[in-house]
């Protein structure tokens, strides 16, 4: 209880938390934690929706169907590779050789017939770009001309004018309060109008855009084709001068190779978003479970503050029926603070009061509070033993006779003399013998009253008897 210590004082309120295991966690880290945990649950799941989504436009659903493709085409792979191995050992015997030019040839013929494919993407990407976008400003225009109508219909519409009575005079007063609500009305159907004008001549731009982007890669395909053609005949001309027919053979293999391949590298990326999808949906499962578990620590923590609340209850009421019994009129301004830990009386607490017997009480009914709290499965740190000190250092321990009482009773005593009453003393004993029953209480005093004769056990002496004397003291038994 020593306030002056800044070591002490700063342990105090930590040692009573430890005892009625009062440490609350940080309640809004919990909340924290929950409401991210939450917005990842959300992220996640709209993660998984776009993989789902891309899988849909690759036709990419089932897994089974998509596995089974991939190990198809890898064994499909494999054979046309030995296939055009064999060929390529067989074409060794061949009188004819292909020469660099015709190789050369070849090649350009492959780029030409890939720049083509390439080019051909790209337009379907933008016809499908121009469709959904003709579908937006379809959208737009359907809104705009029921925004239209809407406001034609304003312009015809009459709402006629609306005659009160005025109750004080009782003449007939017009009323146009609607005047203000239509022309707002109407300004605001003007603006949405306006706002969708300009999406619609926004998306139309990108049409146009779109349009003009196809037919400059129509142009490019054109000319591609062209070339190819080019290609194409000079290529046939010269197969006729060599007679090497295992080169059409070979070409043709490469090109199922390659059209395998394409199709390869989209089903594992379609199976990579397969694996991506099940990794989420187990991160959603567990921070579903970090959820629940936070869920439960924020009840728990309710819990523990109604347990706090009930905790301050019984020590507030176990502390008044001591003070009580000391002699004090306890009121609501008598109770044990729920912030700071400290005993108050009459709204201060234990600290602010000048008077040594009232602190001693305090101290000691606050105390005896405590201990007495655990056998109500309260103070469950406590290790049941109570140490105290001198206890008639502030309180009287003779009892003085009535005729002194009288005579003490009718002259005003200051309120720091007010506890100095030999019956407090003997209270306080009467006190820690009822708790003696439950919990082990030692006393150190000087003087204690007579009344706890039975309970001393060691007299401590100065002297030649030496520091104890074993003659009055329970070893005496022993012997």
């Amino acid at each position: 209880m020593s306030h002056k210590d800044s070591f002490k004082r700063y342990k105090n309120p930590r040692a009573f938390e430890v005892l009625f295991n009062l440490i609350s966690p940080d309640i809004d880290n919990v909340k924290q934690q929950l409401v991210d945990a939450k917005n990842k649950i959300a992220d996640t799941k709209t993660e998984i929706v776009g993989l789902k989504s891309y899988l849909r436009d690759k036709d990419a659903e089932d897994y089974t169907t998509l596995w089974l493709k991939h190990e198809h085409n890898l064994n499909e792979i494999e054979t046309r590779s030995k296939e055009k191995a064999s060929i390529v050992n067989d074409s060794k015997g061949n009188r004819n050789e292909e020469t660099e030019m015709y190789a050369t040839l070849k090649k350009d013929l492959t780029g030409i017939v890939n720049q083509i494919v390439q080019y051909e993407r790209e337009k379907n990407d933008y016809l499908l770009s121009v469709s959904s976008k003709k579908f937006l400003r379809q959208d737009y225009d359907n809104e705009r001309e029921e925004i239209l109508a809407t406001l034609e219909l304003n312009y015809t519409l009459v709402i006629p004018d609306q005659t009160i009575e005025c109750p004080l005079c009782k003449s007939l007063v017009p009323h146009r309060g609607h005047e203000s609500r239509e022309a707002n009305s109407v300004g605001t159907l003007k603006k949405i109008e306006e706002e969708l004008k300009r999406k619609i001549q926004l998306v139309t731009r990108m049409i146009d855009n779109d349009n003009k982007a196809i037919q400059e890669l129509d142009q490019k395909i054109s000319q591609m084709r062209k070339r190819q053609a080019i290609f194409s005949d000079a290529a046939m001309e010269f197969t006729k001068e060599l007679d090497v027919p295992f080169l059409s053979q070979i070409d043709s293999i490469n090109s199922i190779i390659n059209q395998l391949n394409m199709e390869q590298e989209i089903l594992k990326e379609c199976l990579r978003m397969h694996r991506k999808i099940t990794e989420k949906g187990k991160l959603i499962e567990d921070l579903e479970g970090e959820v629940g578990r936070l869920n439960a620590e924020l009840d728990n923590l309710y819990v523990s503050e109604a347990l706090t609340n009930s905790t301050f209850a019984f020590l507030t009421q176990q502390y008044k029926q001591f003070m009580g019994r000391l002699k004090y009129e306890v009121d609501a301004e008598t109770y044990i603070h729920a912030d700071t830990y400290l005993p108050y009386y009459r709204g201060s607490n234990v600290y602010s009061h000048e008077s040594g017997g009232l602190q001693l009480c305090m101290q000691l009914s606050y105390l005896f509070a405590i201990i007495s709290s655990k056998s109500e499965g309260y103070c469950s740190g406590h290790p049941g033993i109570l140490m105290l000190d001198s206890l008639s250092k502030y309180l009287g321990t003779l009892k003085s006779s009535p005729e002194s009482r009288q005579t003490i009773d009718e002259v005003e005593k200051p309120e720091k003399d007010l506890i100095n009453d030999p019956e407090v003393y003997d209270e306080i004993y009467k006190i820690v013998v009822e708790l003696s029953s439950e919990y082990q209480i030692i006393i150190v005093e000087n003087t204690p009253p007579s009344l706890v004769n039975n309970c001393v056990k060691y007299t401590f002496l100065s002297g030649e008897k030496g520091l104890i004397n074993p003659e009055v003291n329970e070893f005496s038994k022993i012997d």
